[in-house]
């Protein structure tokens, strides 16, 4: 167990400091601010890690909290026409605390071996929103929760899978602000079968859902991929092995997260159904 305290003081970027109009969108200007001060940081850790190796039972928490002063925000008008034009300033103070709890538990007999797992991460952060010349505390909430389990018997098969859930809510002291709230789950399977010590097949699955999509977006998608390997020669050392990545054509690179009154959405291309053949060749021994 262990605690410590901290305190530091972070300049502002150069971006921050130039006095100089970025418009390169016709919809955003951002102007820097050249008289800003320095944020003071001051952070409190508490952490707590044991491992019993009898049992093979394992815990670790991590708990953090961080007061700042002179916060760098941003202060921005929206005009009529949906314009936004934004400078930065220091203002008040705001905070951050953060805590990671995990659980883990592994069982071993013989040939075969068992795991299970927990882990939590949770956050909250308090800043200001300057906005229209009216400023308010603004709520990020953050809670990200992986439930796993795994098993395998020898080398002959293994599998592995659980649940990835994460919430993501922000929420205003001045009503008039919406509270914005997204979520994601991800339920994955993975499985690996070596019925030889040549022939290998690999499967892994994902099922995501996910709130608030764009439009014209599905809200749950399944990504699936599989591989089959073999191994040729008395050493083993060449490998040629076919994969097939997303199987059902469903993959998408799509990512949300809310932060005070905005819900920010990442959608990128990605590479969807596709298949590949490799060779591969182990070298036993590099150099002299």
């Amino acid at each position: 167990m262990g605690v410590s305290f901290s305190r530091s003081m972070q300049p502002p970027s150069s971006y921050y400091l130039s006095p100089i109009t970025d418009s390169s969108s016709n919809l955003y200007y951002q102007t820097g601010n050249p008289d800003l001060s320095p944020t003071t940081n001051s952070n409190l850790s508490i952490h707590f890690n044991k491992y019993w190796r009898k049992s093979q039972f394992s815990i670790y928490t991590n708990f953090t909290q961080r007061w700042t002063e002179d916060n760098i925000v941003n202060k921005t008008d929206i005009d009529a026409q949906g314009i936004s034009r934004s400078t930065v300033i220091n203002y008040g103070h705001g905070a951050n605390n953060t805590l990671n709890i995990g659980i883990n538990k592994g069982y071993h007999k013989k040939d075969f071996n068992l795991g299970t797992g927990i882990n939590l991460y949770a956050m909250q952060n308090k800043t200001p929103l300057y906005l229209n010349n009216a400023i308010t505390q603004t709520t990020t909430q953050n809670i990200y929760l992986n439930l796993n389990g795994n098993a395998s018997y020898k080398e002959l098969i293994q599998v592995d899978g659980g649940w990835r859930i994460n919430f993501n809510n922000s929420f205003s002291k001045d009503a008039t602000y919406q509270t914005n709230k997204t979520h994601t789950i991800t339920t994955y399977l993975n499985l690996k079968w070596k019925p030889t010590h040549r022939l290998v097949f690999q499967w892994n699955n994902r099922y995501n859902t996910q709130s608030n999509p764009n439009p014209g977006q599905k809200t749950k998608w399944y990504f699936s991929d599989a591989s089959m390997a073999y191994s040729f020669f008395k050493a083993e050392n060449v490998e040629l092995r076919l994969s097939g990545y997303d199987l059902f054509n469903q993959n998408k690179g799509s990512y949300q997260f809310a932060f005070q009154n905005q819900i920010f959405t990442s959608q990128n291309l990605v590479q969807k159904r596709y298949f590949m053949l490799t060779i591969s060749y182990k070298f036993k021994k590099i150099g002299n």
